[in-house]
């Protein structure tokens, strides 16, 4: 028993439980925060695609401890659970990330159909300037040609927003003033990332997700006596149909990512010109070749257990390393968001200062 734990016992598991702490901590700055900001569409996809993968995290720790120790029978049903669980929330993990790549695209090359938009009019000396604020409350930032400035009007009790022009004085900058939306403006809605838009993605998602996968909750888990214990032999049906769908989907999935990522690293670089994002860039490309990479490995996997036939070479170490891959192909996001989003790394900044400058107090009032 004591090798067994042992085995159990490895980085892979510290890993996850680090891995799985860090999520959750996110996902709970995400969901007390007060500003707007994370009430915006990128964050709510985020947010619910975090929590399925936290799930998955643990079901995939379950499944190993099963599998190097053998729970046998009496666990049989909850192990079949978390096996299932590892494959539809792999679904949920590609529409949600593939949401959230969509997102960042939209925002960077099409501003105008992002989320909602109210028309402003701000008013210059001898000019006056009809502005959309197309300002998104979103991770990437939109990098429009003109800088925004936000300001609250405690009177009307409205956001306005500023447009500082390039092409205006100093002068003509200070004086700008601006028109309450409610006199000269109109709302009008963005056609994409509604509230009700994110909602029927995020429940279709779901659905799909566990409707492509629902047989695995009815296909038992096989284990065979091994002295006072049992051994873990997997499940006792081999469904290939799935196994090709998921290398189809997660091949797909890769393609279209990539593709929106090209371009909207390439929009970055030609909105900001002198002072891009250089971050944002590496960060983007960094994930791109970090999620190809596990995710080109999860599909050949999958095609070779398919196909069927021994496994070797490259197939037999990509089996041995699918638990290190797969972890990290469904933990990817929470690291991609802190690297990408500078609002969430001073919205954890601001709280860990606040917790810092509490336990002072509490140091000195002791």
């Amino acid at each position: 028993m004591g090798n067994e734990w042992s085995s159990v016992l490895d980085l892979l598991l510290f890993c996850s439980i680090c891995g799985f702490l860090f999520y959750a901590y996110l996902l709970y700055v995400i969901m007390t925060a007060k500003s707007e900001v994370f009430k915006a569409a990128f964050f709510r996809i985020f947010f619910v695609t975090g929590l399925f993968d936290l799930t998955t995290i643990f079901a995939q720790q379950w499944v190993r401890a099963d599998m190097k120790m053998g729970f046998g029978p009496p666990y049989e049903m909850l192990t079949r659970l978390m096996m299932a669980l590892t494959a539809t929330n792999l679904f949920i993990h590609l529409f949600g990330s593939l949401l959230m790549t969509l997102n960042r695209y939209t925002a960077v090359c099409h501003p105008l159909a992002y989320d909602k938009m109210k028309s402003y009019c701000i008013v210059a000396p001898g000019s006056l300037y009809q502005l959309v604020d197309i300002t998104p409350r979103i991770l990437s930032n939109p990098l429009q040609e003109a800088n925004f400035l936000h300001s609250t009007i405690p009177a009307r009790s409205c956001i306005a927003c500023i447009a500082i022009f390039p092409e205006l004085s100093k002068e003509n900058k200070q004086n700008m003033f601006v028109i309450n939306n409610d006199i000269l403006g109109e709302n009008c809605n963005g056609v994409l990332w509604t509230g009700i838009v994110v909602f029927v993605l995020l429940i279709a998602d779901i659905v799909i997700s566990y409707g492509a996968y629902y047989k695995l909750f009815f296909i038992e888990i096989s284990y065979e006596r091994l002295g006072e214990g049992w051994k873990f032999l997997g499940r006792s049906e081999t469904q290939i149909g799935i196994r090709m769908m998921t290398a189809a989907v997660v091949s797909a999935y890769e393609l279209i990512s990539v593709l929106l990522i090209i371009i909207t690293v390439h929009t970055i670089k030609r909105k900001t010109k002198g002072h891009r994002k250089e971050i944002q860039e590496i960060g983007l490309v960094i994930f791109a070749t970090v999620s190809v990479c596990v995710s080109l490995v999860e599909a050949l996997y999958d095609i070779k257990v398919a196909i069927g036939g021994d496994l070797r070479g490259l197939f037999l170490w990509i089996e041995q390393q699918y638990d290190y891959y797969y972890f990290i192909m469904i933990s990817m996001n929470a690291y991609s968001v802190i690297l990408l989003s500078r609002t969430l790394r001073l919205e954890v900044r601001k709280r860990w200062r606040r917790t810092n400058a509490r336990r002072k107090v509490a140091t000195i009032t002791w």
